[in-house]
């Protein structure tokens, strides 16, 4: 069963330097060979903490119809891909629908 996620990327490495158009793209490359598609949300900010120190950071939301064990497929690839110690990702609906035909 299919059901839309959204999955948090880095728009920059823990060094914040940001990821080239050509490395981004060959994610996105791997999330459509995977899930057939994606839709990539405009950017957004957000911080957590660890050890007591809060770190900020920018991520770019992607929207992905997958199932469970394509988007943990996809989330394992992001934090190789990307070199994060974590990536977050979750449900957004499990009422996913592809309005086609005239019906």
């Amino acid at each position: 069963m299919k059901n839309l996620y959204e999955i948090l990327i880095p728009v920059a490495d823990n060094d914040g330097k940001t990821f080239s158009n050509a490395h981004v793209t060959k994610f996105w490359d791997l999330i459509i060979a995977t899930a057939n598609g994606l839709t990539v949300m405009p950017n957004v900010k957000g911080f957590w903490v660890d050890g007591g120190r809060t770190f900020t950071d920018e991520n770019t939301p992607l929207r992905v119809v997958a199932t469970k064990d394509e988007i943990r497929f996809i989330a394992h690839q992001a934090k190789s891909h990307f070199n994060q110690l974590a990536i977050l990702y979750y449900k957004i609906s499990d009422d996913v629908v592809f309005k086609t035909g005239e019906d």
